[in-house]
């Protein structure tokens, strides 16, 4: 009886580590074929300096984990990546005054607040970089701040820049330049998009 139990938490064991192996090797191909993309990062990083260099200014923003990748970016631009003496990029995080993002989805609606945003500081030749695991679907109601957002900055002359996954949404019709990570899964998009990022800050800096 105990040796039977002692093979059956083996085997446990053995599933537990397949499925984690698994993961890690569907993670690595995902970031893997990132390689196709660089060429479209350095045109983004290519954009950033070029806006700072014009004093424009770079929004970023994105939902849930994406919010957090969006707010990593923005960090790494405002203070530093790797170079410690280098100078700040004018980089904002859209979304993240809560005291203005609760009133105006209390008193109007949540999914206009990013457009109010820019319509308060955003102007022609600024950047806004939007990261989304799904490109949002009109249709469906889906990422609905994002698209809208998107739009806005496109009619303003904002450049827009997507970086997205799964089928690449509504998104990709509002941006100038676009990443799009084709996999399903939501994690391993954010892998990828964390690594995107990082890769940015490495061509900014060196």
């Amino acid at each position: 009886m105990q040796l039977h139990k002692v093979k059956c938490n083996i085997l446990i064991f053995m599933s537990k580590t397949n499925n984690l192996s698994r993961y890690l090797r569907n993670s690595c191909h995902v970031i893997r074929e990132i390689d196709e993309q660089l060429h479209k990062i350095n045109q983004i990083a290519d954009l950033i300096k070029k806006t700072k260099k014009n004093k424009r200014k770079i929004f970023i923003c994105g939902n849930g984990g994406s919010y957090s990748e969006a707010e990593h970016l923005a960090t790494e631009l405002v203070c530093t990546y790797d170079k410690k003496n280098r100078k700040p990029i004018p980089a904002y995080l859209l979304g993240s005054n809560a005291g203005s993002l609760t009133a105006w989805s209390n008193d109007f609606e949540y999914e206009s607040y990013l457009c109010r945003e820019i319509e308060a500081i955003g102007s022609k030749n600024d950047i806004l970089i939007i990261f989304t695991t799904s490109g949002g679907n009109e249709k469906k109601k889906q990422s609905k701040n994002l698209l809208n957002v998107a739009k806005l900055s496109k009619k303003k002359g904002l450049k827009v820049i997507s970086i997205t996954g799964k089928k690449g949404g509504d998104i990709i019709k509002y941006s100038s330049i676009f990443i799009h990570i084709k996999n399903n899964k939501t994690s391993h998009i954010q892998e990828a998009h964390l690594v995107i990022l990082h890769l940015i800050c490495e061509i900014l800096e060196k």
